[in-house]
């Protein structure tokens, strides 16, 4: 697996796949209860214009897509996450292949996030 594979991968089921499951709960929230602050944000939601409910999608959009940032610039270790000053190595591991995914020689995870094209 490549570095843009594995970030092409994260924005899909992260940031794409969370948009559209709050998406889906604000247009239907499930169960025969559902919480009362689901209930709250989905009358809020349905009440807008067409125009609000785009600029509202593009508000969860960007949500999610800076917290997958955020992740990946923890991942990259270009921001700290503890008081220890320790980084983190992952690796993508299949049968008998082990790849650094954020490698230090390589592109930053967070700069291959930010190139992605068809955001918001």
């Amino acid at each position: 697996m490549t570095q843009l594979e594995f970030v092409n991968i994260l924005n899909e089921l992260i940031v794409k796949g969370s948009c559209d499951s709050v998406l889906k709960l604000l247009n239907d929230p499930p169960g025969r209860r559902p919480p009362q602050y689901l209930v709250e944000m989905s009358n809020f939601f349905k009440s807008q214009d067409e125009n609000s409910k785009e600029m509202i999608k593009k508000i969860i959009s960007f949500t999610a897509d800076t917290a997958l940032f955020g992740l990946f610039c923890i991942i990259d270790d270009v921001r700290t996450f503890d008081n220890e000053h320790g980084h983190l190595e992952l690796f993508y591991i299949k049968e008998k292949t082990k790849v650094l995914l954020n490698d230090p020689e390589q592109e930053y995870l967070h700069d291959i996030f930010n190139s992605l094209e068809n955001k918001y």
